[in-house]
């Protein structure tokens, strides 16, 4: 008779001893046990998946109502033009019920005038708010609305003044129906938490997750009056980003067929010679160079296949593996103004070209801290999975010495009780059958014999055409990256790469080209773009960027530097692992360039510009929806059965960043004592 405490020490036993057939009897009584409790469970589930369907339904009630009762908000845009060197006058209408204000001016500030026209036209426009309120705005503020302010029982009178010789004009736009810009911040937060916990604790898929928070934040908007209309919405869609990851899917899921990546798994395995630690730091290595010149999320395409099938011939567990490389392409990507879209961004920015950071300068200072990166990356990896176990599937052990090591270890944890004396005797017989059996090893040079014969190359012909255009798209995104000579975005050089490879490949089934789209992973895409953009509008963006100015004007003016380079590189890196990149970079170069204006402070731009190129690249390791590539890669081991979960991801590359941003942060603050 088994007894309850035999039952659970045999429970505490590891899987691979505890599922051997001596066990058959154990098995047993526990699936009878379990079959007692399976009503009880099944009972809770019904009641956790209720409190999930009741708890959505409402947020869907919520969505809906106010989507029916609010209407799109339609600004009235008017067309104004400034004589040259005189004062335009705008009275907006009175209403005793509305206080605030928000207006737009958009006009052409400076790019492509004349050098004497442009250094007039930075201080040109005055704006005059009679009452309580003065206000001087320069060009560099103009680009965005975000200008509220409060009237005091009187109509607001707007003056601007064009200082330029010649006309000047501008379009204006206004809206008197503004909510408490503090509501609107608590809104953006909970919308944010709504969605990362549906993520976190996986309540639903990341993709429905995503789509139903995008829905709720254009409800937010429409509960501070100001639903915005669909084409608003379709325009928040960074179409660019969707269609490049659309034609990279294809481009790379052709070259599958060909079998060219499991080919490539055999080359590496070979020259590693079945090393697990040297092929995961070649494998990282190659990601980051490679990752410096071309984006991350086509280094993840390109690089996760060869991942994937390495560590199933090794029985590895791809997971942690490809979350490893997904936070080197991060790490790489960081190193030149096109290896990630926040580079783009920042370089972009006319100060910044005026500022003289050019392309080999921003690489020259932003390769030796990727350098660094890589190197305390591998130092955390290789500490944190000190024991290769951990790396390994969760399957039988092969050698002998390692099965009978196993089950000696389980002997040593039953006492000796009589209860747990038939336990005793099952393990100590199957030690004694294990000890005098032999188990042949399995030898590299077999293993890579079998990969060998496994592998070959399917489509050769196929695979000259496919290599041929991702040469021809590598070599446009390489030329493309020059500003004197750029024509074509990323997107249309992957767009032109797959159209000819379909032509010289005569693919004809579409059913069968469009099935290697990761479709969720572009859904996901689409409401993570509309998501943030309605975070930025509800103001939570801003008042990051404020907070981040604030405190570094309130320190002496010694630490000034060294302050600004903390705060823009851990603000920009911990806000960039929870809200997207793209938007958080394009907020912070504003704040940099703001700063680096400021006569008082007299801060050098260079050093700003390095804190905000690491801090977002650097972030997005943090969670899993950090980065587009960390998506990528979680899209990419799904279809091959693999699952990355949120947590899983936060347990390496929270701590990764945190490791990065530490390192970084030395490194700049030391480079500009």
């Amino acid at each position: 008779e088994i007894c309850d405490t035999a039952l659970n020490k045999w429970k505490s036993l590891p899987d691979s001893i505890k599922n051997d057939p001596c066990f058959n009897d154990f098995q047993r009584k526990f699936n009878e046990n379990a079959a007692n409790s399976e009503q009880n469970k099944q009972q809770s589930f019904k009641i956790i998946q209720y409190s999930k369907t009741i708890g959505l339904s409402l947020i869907w009630i919520l969505i809906t109502c106010y989507l029916l009762i609010k209407e799109e908000k339609v600004l009235k845009h008017e067309l104004h033009t400034i004589g040259a060197d005189s004062t335009y006058k705008l009275i907006l209408p009175y209403e005793s019920d509305k206080h605030t204000v928000r207006f737009w001016i958009e006009g052409y500030f400076g790019v492509g005038l004349d050098e004497n026209t442009t250094n007039v036209c930075k201080d040109c426009l005055e704006f005059n708010f009679f009452g309580d309120y003065l206000e001087f705005v320069k060009f560099i503020d103009i680009y965005v609305a975000h200008n509220n302010n409060k009237a005091e029982n009187a109509s607001i009178e707007i003056f601007i003044k064009n200082s330029m010789k010649i006309d000047f004009p501008f379009k204006f736009s206004y809206d008197l129906d503004i909510e408490n810009p503090t509501y609107s911040i608590i809104l953006a937060g909970f919308v944010l938490i709504f969605l990362y916990g549906l993520i976190i604790w996986e309540v639903v898929h990341r993709t429905f997750a995503s789509v139903l928070s995008s829905a709720l934040a254009i409800a937010c908007l429409a509960i501070v009056n100001d639903r915005p209309t669909m084409k608003e919405i379709i325009n928040w869609i960074d179409f660019e980003t969707i269609m490049l990851l659309f034609c990279m899917m294809i481009i790379t899921g052709i070259l599958t067929e060909t079998g060219v990546f499991n080919y490539l798994a055999v080359f590496v395995y070979r020259h590693t010679k079945g090393k697990i630690w040297a092929l995961i730091h070649s494998l990282c290595i190659l990601t980051t160079v490679v990752s410096a010149f071309l984006d991350n999320v086509t280094t993840t395409l390109l690089i996760s296949p060869v991942t994937i099938t390495l560590c199933e011939t090794m029985e590895l567990d791809p997971v942690p593996v490809l979350m490893m490389i997904v936070i080197h392409a991060n790490i790489g990507g960081t190193t030149t103004p096109v290896g990630d879209p926040p580079n783009v961004i920042i370089t972009s920015n006319p100060y910044v070209v005026k500022g003289g950071v050019s392309f080999m300068t921003f690489t020259k200072f932003m390769g030796m801290g990727v350098i660094l990166c890589v190197i305390s990356t591998a130092f955390y990896i290789r500490v944190m999975y000190r024991n290769v176990g951990k790396l390994k599937k969760n399957c039988m052990v092969s050698q002998n010495d390692k099965l009978v090591h196993e089950w000696e270890e389980a002997l040593k944890t039953l006492g000796s009780s009589d209860n747990e004396a038939v336990l005793k005797g099952i393990i100590q017989e199957k030690i004694s059958q294990l000890s005098s059996s032999t188990m042949e090893p399995e030898t590299f040079e077999l293993k890579l014999k079998k990969m060998e014969q496994m592998y070959p190359i399917k489509d050769k012909p196929l695979l000259y055409k496919a290599c041929a255009v991702l040469f021809f798209v590598i070599s446009l995104f390489l030329i493309e990256s020059v500003p004197e000579i750029q024509r074509l975005s990323l997107s249309w050089c992957a767009l032109l790469g797959l159209l000819l490879l379909l032509i010289i490949s005569n693919k004809d089934d579409m059913d069968i080209i469009l099935s290697k789209v990761e479709w969720p992973t572009l859904l996901f895409f689409a409401s993570m773009f509309i998501i943030m953009e309605i975070v930025d509008r509800l103001g939570l963006i801003k008042l990051i960027g404020d907070i981040t100015k604030d405190l570094i004007l309130s320190v002496p003016t010694a630490y000034q530097l060294s302050l600004a380079i903390i705060i823009i590189l851990w603000v920009s890196g911990i806000v960039s692992a929870f809200i997207d990149s793209i938007p958080v970079t394009a907020m912070m170069v504003k704040v940099v360039v703001s700063i680096a204006q400021n006569k008082t402070l007299g801060l050098p731009l260079p050093p700003l510009i390095w804190a905000l190129a690491f801090g977002p690249c650097l972030g997005g390791n943090g969670t899993l929806v950090g980065a587009s590539a960390n998506v990528i890669c979680a899209g990419l081991a799904q279809q091959r059965g693999y699952q990355i979960r949120f947590i899983e991801f936060l347990k390496l590359g929270f701590p990764v960043m945190l490791v990065t941003l530490s390192v970084t942060t030395m490194y700049l603050v030391l480079l500009y004592l």
